[in-house]
């Protein structure tokens, strides 16, 4: 999560705002050919369904721990099919993590799901 939060930091607007997909992109290093798709896909996304995916991450990635310290909090996604929508879902025990499941929208390519699986892995 450290990785994706100085990500985070390099994006971000101001007010602490990103364009969405932004993440993503620089997260996964996506090569022409995939940055192109994905930022096709990314048109499916209503305006309040990327808003809402934003504000969790954006959530998790500001959070602090007791002492102020930065301590951003695991998002996992998930894309199911479905009426299109996103519901967010926050597990505090037994280690706080964020699940964001995504109705009826594109899947990132599956490149960039791989390396997530890897990385996930890895952590």
């Amino acid at each position: 999560m450290h990785h994706t939060l100085k990500h985070y930091k390099s994006v971000k607007s101001g007010n602490g705002d990103y364009e969405f997909g932004s993440l993503s992109t620089r997260y996964h290093g996506l090569e022409p050919h995939e940055l192109n798709h994905w930022k096709e896909d990314l048109k499916a996304y209503a305006k309040d369904v990327q808003d809402e995916i934003k504000r969790i991450v954006i959530r998790a990635l500001n959070h602090k721990d007791e002492k102020g310290k930065e301590s951003p909090i695991p998002v996992n996604f998930k894309w199911s099919k479905g009426p299109k929508g996103v519901k967010s879902t926050y597990k505090p025990a037994p280690k706080p993590s964020y699940t964001i499941e995504i109705f009826g929208h594109p899947s990132p390519p599956p490149a960039l799901l791989a390396a997530r699986r890897t990385k996930n892995k890895a952590s």
